[in-house]
This record gives C-alpha cells, sequence and structure tokens, in this order.
C-alpha cells in the first residue's frame, strides 16, 4: 500500500510535466530594445490574451538574434517566431503583425550623411533584420570608399548600441518610437516609410506548428481588437 501510494506521487507529479511539456507553445522573439518598444508591446499583449484564452497551454517566450530564431524553429527549439525582416522566407508561414519606423540617433542636425560620418556608428550584426535595413541605408547614403571610412562596431545587444548613444558619443539607426519613449530629447532624424521594420509572427508550415502558429497569431489580433484606446 505505501508502495502504491509513493508511486501515485511520483506519477501525478510527472504526468503534469509531461502535460506541461508537450502543451507548452514555444515562441522564440528578436530582443525587445527596451519595455516601451514595439516588441515589448506585442509580447505583453501576448502573454496577457493567451493567459486568458489558454489557461491550460503554458506560452514560453525567449529572445535571441534572427539567425538563432530560424535554426530554433527548423531544429524544433521553437514553434512560433517573431522576426524582423522584409519578406517572410519561402519556406516559412505566417503575418505581419506591426511596423515601426526607423531614425538615425545620436547626432545633431539633419544630415543623414553627416550624422554617421562624423561618428563611430553601434550597429548589430549582420545576423538582424535591422542591420539589413542599416546596410541598405549605408550603400544608399556613401559610396564604396566613403564607406570602408566609416567606423562600424558590430554589437549583438540593442541596450549595449543604446548606451553607446546615449553616454559615448556613438550614432546609430533604431526603431524611433522606442528611442523617444527612453529618451524623449534624444536628437534624431527619421528615415522614409521605406525604411519601416516590419515585424513577422512565423512558423514552419508542417501540421503542429502551424496550429501553434496561428492560435499565436489569433491572439495577437484578438488582443489588439479589445486593447484600450
Amino acid at each position: 500500500s505505501r508502495l502504491l501510494q509513493l508511486w501515485g506521487q511520483i506519477s501525478r507529479t510527472s504526468e503534469d510535466r509531461f502535460r506541461r511539456a508537450q502543451t507548452t507553445v514555444r515562441l522564440g522573439s528578436i530582443m525587445p530594445l527596451g519595455y516601451e518598444s514595439e516588441i515589448a508591446r506585442q509580447l505583453a499583449k501576448l502573454t496577457a490574451g493567451w493567459a486568458a484564452s489558454h489557461p491550460r497551454q503554458p506560452l514560453f517566450i525567449s529572445s535571441t538574434t534572427a539567425e538563432e530564431l530560424l535554426r530554433g524553429l527548423k531544429s524544433g527549439a521553437f514553434d512560433v517566431v517573431l522576426l524582423d525582416t522584409e519578406t517572410l522566407p519561402e519556406d516559412l508561414e505566417g503575418a505581419p503583425i506591426a511596423a515601426s519606423g526607423l531614425a538615425v540617433v545620436g547626432a545633431k542636425g539633419n544630415d543623414i550623411a553627416a550624422a554617421l560620418r562624423d561618428r563611430p556608428i553601434a550597429l548589430p550584426s549582420p545576423r538582424s533584420g535591422l542591420r539589413l535595413r542599416i546596410d541598405a541605408l549605408l550603400d544608399m547614403t556613401f559610396d564604396d570608399t566613403e564607406r570602408n571610412r566609416l567606423t562600424l562596431v558590430e554589437i549583438d545587444s540593442i541596450p549595449v548600441i543604446l548606451n553607446l548613444v546615449l553616454h559615448y558619443g556613438f550614432a546609430s539607426v533604431l526603431p524611433l518610437a522606442s528611442v523617444a519613449s527612453i529618451r524623449p530629447d534624444l536628437h534624431s532624424i527619421p528615415l522614409p516609410s521605406t525604411f519601416d521594420m516590419q515585424y513577422w509572427l512565423c512558423w514552419l508550415g508542417s501540421a503542429g506548428r502551424s496550429a501553434a502558429g496561428i492560435a499565436v497569431l489569433d491572439t495577437i489580433r484578438r488582443a489588439t481588437m479589445h486593447a484600450p484606446p
């Protein structure tokens, strides 16, 4: 009788752990700039909506680079990912959920070329969607000779980049709304809407992944419809 009692206690906890592991939806996201960033707002909105609509299905969220997100999606580490990309890779399904305007920050005046030429530029590595936008801006603004003279410092941490801009005289290209929320007096030069960051929720096209992705997307859309003005 004692053995059966102990086995019942062990099996109950293991069954609960197994159920949680099997039902948990694992969402990977690019790293937010800060708590006021568009990514952070979208993830908070999703978490609150998911807890209300899926109380017995946990949602696990972690952040990393776009390259790691795609690798994790294909290996099964993530069921759904939030990416900053202009277009969705051909082997993925998904939909855009938000957009954010970009700006050159950390320099005076309104001349983009001067702002980027006169200061070291802190930027993420080519593994991020934001870096692709920055590279397009640099290609449009400078010829090859001028670009080779730029001082570029690659850092895969948006908070560190922001600190370099705020305290160490660097320039960068960052989401305008996020920067304005963190430091309203920080001078910025808004970029045309063609440089806007598109945030995509995406997943692999298999049956289980599609179901998880559609459920997460539906939660975000319903949360947006019922968000306070």
